[in-house]
């Protein structure tokens, strides 16, 4: 059977269909992203909020799963360990000692420009999966792509920078290597976590599409035709 983990992922990286794939195994527990809230709306506090994201993560085997964004994890760092009662531990070790060790999955995409411009159109639109409904229709904006590809990167800094101060030594995976080889690295993933039994997965069957398009690939164009890495170095 495999171990608890933590999804840690990156925006725009392909993480609600990895959740969504993982969840559909029924052994892999049910590692979405339950720390969520809604926009402007007051967060519950974590011991309220704690006992329930472990109920919901976890599968009918007891494995848990769980898909954190990197201010989740900033909460987390700064509440949890109190709320567990082990202050001034670090969140590595509280976690290793309430989740039987669990295992981290780093999620990034290596494309960031592609992933800036997908972050831009799902903000605009509050498009954040295929199957929401847009808000509005995208509108082109090369400074906002330009601001989201520096912040991505600085995300990913934090990022690490978490697994420095934790000792996290995390399972390295990328949104065109999960979008490439799709089974493949479901497999690898699972390996990681400790199940090794083959399986088959279908993609078709899942809720989730890309939802890169012609939209996307022109605004690629106009970005790298109007000097994109310019008007990164001067936002």
């Amino acid at each position: 059977m495999i171990g608890n983990y933590l999804i840690c992922a990156m925006p725009r990286s392909g993480s609600n269909l990895l959740c969504e794939v993982l969840s559909s195994l029924g052994f892999a527990g049910t590692p979405e992203e339950h720390l969520w809230n809604p926009p402007h709306a007051e967060p519950e506090p974590l011991a309220v909020r704690w006992p329930r994201v472990l109920q919901a993560g976890a599968g009918a085997n007891g494995v848990f799963g769980l898909k954190l964004m990197g201010y989740q994890a900033d909460r987390l760092e700064r509440e949890l360990p109190a709320v567990l009662g082990m202050p001034d531990t670090s969140l590595g070790l509280v976690l290793a000692a309430t989740l039987a060790d669990p295992k981290y999955v780093y999620l990034t995409r290596q494309d960031r420009l592609r992933q800036a411009i997908s972050l831009v159109r799902a903000v605009q639109t509050s498009q954040w999966r295929s199957m929401d409904a847009a808000s509005c229709a995208p509108q082109y904006d090369a400074h906002a792509i330009a601001r989201e590809v520096q912040s991505l990167a600085q995300d990913e800094d934090r990022w690490e920078e978490f697994f420095d101060r934790n000792r996290v030594t995390p399972y390295r995976l990328t949104y065109e290597e999960f979008t490439g080889l799709p089974p493949r690295t479901v497999a690898a993933l699972l390996s990681y976590l400790g199940h090794d039994e083959p399986l088959e997965i279908a993609l078709s069957q899942t809720q989730h599409r890309r939802q890169a398009d012609d939209v996307t690939e022109e605004w690629l164009r106009r970005y790298e035709r109007e000097g994109g890495t310019r008007s990164i170095e001067r936002a």
